[in-house]
């Protein structure tokens, strides 16, 4: 009898025991999930000695010890927010940006467009911006062509070497994607080379310049008020500079330099905005 009562007992005790047993492994599991302890490869805890331990270290370290945790918490933060500005500014500065170089737009013409490539090597230095060199090509067109109805003699020649060269270099740009064609002033190739014609022809020449200097132009039409009140029909170009407008009148500086050799009568008349009073004095349209 005493011993059945025994073996129940010690029967009842065991079940007890396993039961205590799955609980407190059950707890344990649940606070080292919660205390964000169950990691692979990371010895585990018990969850009383886990508590035990964050008290003893915060007990140790104090207040101190938070305000050094804050701190780094907040230089991380901040350094974050840094970083996160510096991406956006690179990635603004990549778009809106400092755009990748402009293309430059050839006439696919191989002795129109070496003869203007030669032009801007004469009149340009290579240190120099793309702005500077568009205004150096204006100045020299003004103080070189021509005005004239009839078809003159070739004024800038080039060489079979001159060429080849520009044949080498126009390879080049095209494998990198730098270049694209426009025959739009095919009918002024010949004054180009000449440097010699009449409004429509100086303005188209022009085009052709702004165009191999990675900006894009075209003609404008309208008419050229003189001093006395006159008007008569003019031509004249524009080219789009950092996404605006701004005009050329090459036979007008032409005009004025052959008269007067002033240079700022010459500035007068390139680089100008349509609305200035000084550009709106001559030309309506």
């Amino acid at each position: 009898m005493e011993d059945s009562f025994v073996l129940q007992g010690s029967f009842v005790g065991g079940i007890f025991y396993v039961i205590k047993k799955l609980l407190c492994n059950v707890s344990d599991g649940i606070v080292r999930f919660v205390l964000g302890n169950e990691f692979p490869g990371k010895k585990k805890y018990s969850a009383g000695i886990v508590l035990r331990q964050k008290a003893e270290k915060n007990k140790r370290e104090g207040e101190s010890g938070m305000i050094v945790r804050c701190e780094r918490k907040r230089m991380r933060k901040g350094k974050k927010k840094v970083l996160t500005a510096a991406a956006v500014l690179l990635f603004s500065f990549f778009l809106c940006g400092v755009k990748a170089e402009a293309k430059r737009i050839y006439t696919g013409n191989v002795r129109v467009d070496a003869a203007a490539e030669k032009i801007i090597r004469k009149c340009t230095r290579p240190e120099m911006s793309r702005k500077k060199k568009l205004r150096a090509v204006y100045v020299y067109l003004v103080k070189h062509m021509r005005y004239s109805r009839r078809p003159g003699r070739i004024r800038v020649k080039v060489t079979p070497q001159q060429k080849k060269r520009w044949k080498a270099q126009e390879k080049q740009l095209r494998r990198k994607g730098k270049v694209r064609y426009s025959r739009k002033f095919s009918s002024i190739y010949d004054n180009l080379l000449t440097l010699q014609g009449t409004c429509k022809d100086m303005s188209g020449v022009m085009c052709i310049m702004a165009n191999h200097l990675g900006y894009k132009a075209g003609y404008h039409v309208g008419r050229y008020v003189r001093s006395n009140g006159h008007s008569s029909p003019h031509w004249w170009n524009y080219v789009i500079v950092n996404g605006q407008r701004r005009y050329f009148d090459v036979q007008a500086a032409n005009h004025s330099w052959s008269k007067h050799h002033s240079m700022a009568a010459v500035r007068s008349f390139g680089l100008r905005r349509g609305n200035s009073r000084g550009w709106r004095k001559h030309h309506r349209g």
